[in-house]
């Protein structure tokens, strides 16, 4: 629908309703970094997908969570930052189709 700004109001207010053990805050804070994304606000990007890593099940998607960082620092264009976060996710993924995708995308990087 397009809008960004309630997206990211909607999923402010349930981080802060939300207990810091509840699973699904970590999308919340994922969903704010794609909205901060396509705002091209990438340091808020980057800092959504932090928080998200930092939560107490954060773990369990930090191969995906590190993807998306490496893709704000690639539309940055700090492509050593980016390749450090593909490298990252690579490390954590246990996914054959993802792990294809990321190798190619450093190979893209150089």
């Amino acid at each position: 629908m397009n809008e960004v700004d309630l997206s990211l109001n909607a999923y402010e207010e349930f981080i802060r309703r939300a207990a810091d053990k509840d699973l699904l805050k970590i999308f919340a804070y994922r969903g704010k970094g794609y909205c901060y994304e396509l705002k091209k606000d990438f340091n808020k990007a980057l800092e959504s997908f932090d928080n998200a890593i930092k939560l107490p099940f954060g773990k369990i998607f930090e191969g995906q969570i590190y993807r998306d960082m490496g893709r704000v620092y690639e539309e940055m264009n700090d492509l050593k930052k980016a390749s450090e976060h593909y490298n990252k996710s690579l490390e954590k993924s246990n996914d054959p189709t993802m792990e294809m995708i990321l190798k190619r995308k450093k190979a893209e990087l150089g």
